[in-house]
């Protein structure tokens, strides 16, 4: 029977991660996207990206819960357009699959 591989180090080498005052995530997309929201004649501009915590409990199938973090557009002329270690908010959103299934 095959073994299951936890992929946290893994992803952590392919993403990098941030630290926050809630704990350390990975953003799981490869390049957190640019989204925006009107709210009455006032629209909001942001980033979004889906990440993981390290150290959030892994379920039987592998999966852990993702999130979705926002982070404020400081200067959309700069590179880089945002603060990426201080995301604006964070918000649980479904599920990402940490662990490969090695099935033989």
């Amino acid at each position: 029977m095959g073994e299951n591989i936890l992929t946290y180090d893994k992803l952590k080498e392919d993403y990098g991660d941030i630290k926050t005052k809630d704990g350390e995530y990975i953003i799981v997309n490869e390049v957190p996207y640019y989204d925006s929201i009107y709210k009455g004649h006032n629209k909001q501009e942001y980033y979004k990206g889906i990440g993981i915590k390290i150290g959030d409990e892994i379920d039987s199938d592998g999966f852990v819960p993702a999130y979705e973090l926002k982070w404020d557009i400081n200067d959309e002329n700069k590179i880089p357009p945002c603060d990426w270690d201080k995301p604006k908010e964070i918000n649980e959103n479904g599920y990402y699959q940490v662990l490969e299934m090695d099935i033989e």
